[in-house]
């Protein structure tokens, strides 16, 4: 049905009633009721139903038109969501590596310092008595002559 009445001349209207769908001053649709033949023409009452039922109209129009709307700014919400989730993800593996190859180095620097003292606990009392009498045997001051 594409909302055109094919009738025959003598199926003309003899009455029409038309109440617009409105909410918050804007006209969203119309609501019109026709009558044919030797039907009563409409009264006060009529287009009193006629006013309440283009007011439902209107409002599950415009609950249809918000919910969209909702449903379309959610759906933009989601993508942004998810590429946060994304850029956190990659954050969170870069800092995992990172803190991975501090733990390397702070482990390669602790057997280097190991090392260096066990090195230097090897040496003889004899050894560092030397080492100590031969910068000791330095001065920072004029050479004798």
């Amino acid at each position: 049905m594409n909302g055109v009445i094919d009738l025959a001349e003598s199926d003309q209207p003899h009455d029409a009633l038309a109440v617009p769908f409105k909410v918050e001053g804007r006209v969203n649709g119309v609501l019109v009721a026709m009558r044919y033949r030797d039907a009563p023409q409409f009264t006060d009452s009529d287009l009193s139903i006629a006013t309440v039922l283009a007011a439902e109209f209107a409002l599950a129009l415009e609950r249809t038109r918000v919910k969209d709307a909702m449903g379309k700014r959610l759906t933009v919400a989601q993508d942004q969501l998810e590429a946060y989730a994304v850029d956190v993800r990659t954050a969170f593996i870069a800092e995992k590596q990172r803190t991975a190859e501090l733990r390397h180095t702070m482990h390669q620097l602790e057997r280097t310092s190991l090392a260096t003292v066990k090195g230097m606990a090897g040496l003889g009392a004899s050894s560092l008595a030397l080492m100590a009498a031969g910068s000791a045997g330095r001065s920072s001051g004029p050479p004798y002559t």
